[in-house]
């Protein structure tokens, strides 16, 4: 049985402002995908490799990006699914490391270097097992390929962002449940608005379980 629970707090309109929009961007053959489904071409990529909003094209660095629609899109699930979809990344779920172009922690020693940074919302984080969350949580995925030390992380291989969905003015709120075999079952909810002028807030959090099996 494998239980796991996840609360998001809420972030100002401050916050939103200084983190990155929606952005329209995938890897190449979700890219094409999209483009495909949508019978049209793809706008202007909108990254945060610097750790600032900057035009993908400008960015000097081999980027493979994922917004959640093209997720869907591709069908994109798990942390799997993103090595199917971008190119030298690996990542073995058994220790949570992840890989690129070969290269990645070699320990499971937390001090030791990572050597694949991974970043939530721009906050270093120890994995990025997260990649497989929906996009109720996550706008924007991107794996960038190194050697780099953007964010004060030496990442020698390259960098992973993981940017979660922002708040919005208007009032909204959603609900999911996913049923199947295996006694599994998963709720995931998100609400958001405006608490007053000028501060917005939204509360998300997910409830996973499965009681046979594996």
């Amino acid at each position: 049985m494998t239980k796991n629970m996840l609360w998001l707090s809420c972030a100002t309109s401050a916050l939103v402002l200084g983190a990155v929009g929606a952005a329209q961007a995938a890897t190449a053959t979700a890219e094409a995908s999209a483009a495909a489904e949508a019978g049209g071409t793809v706008s202007e990529l909108v990254v945060v490799a610097e750790h600032r909003e900057t035009a993908l094209q400008k960015i000097p660095v081999a980027i493979s990006v994922f917004t959640s629609a093209q997720r869907d899109i591709a069908g994109i699930n798990s942390v799997q699914d993103v090595t199917n979809f971008a190119p030298g990344f690996t990542y073995d779920p058994g220790n949570v490391h992840a890989y690129i172009r070969g290269v990645g922690r070699q320990s499971i020693n937390v001090t030791d270097d990572q050597r694949v940074a991974s970043y939530e919302d721009e906050l270093y984080v120890y994995s990025p097992y997260q990649l497989d969350k929906s996009n109720l949580f996550l706008t924007q995925e991107q794996i960038e390929r190194g050697p780099q030390s953007t964010g004060g992380k030496e990442a020698a291989a390259g960098s992973i962002d993981m940017i979660s969905v922002r708040p919005t003015e208007q009032p909204y709120a959603e609900i999911r449940g996913i049923f199947g075999n295996f006694a599994k079952y998963d709720v995931e909810a998100a609400a958001s608005g405006q608490i007053a002028p000028g501060l917005t807030a939204r509360l998300a959090g997910y409830y996973h379980n499965q009681n046979n099996g594996f």
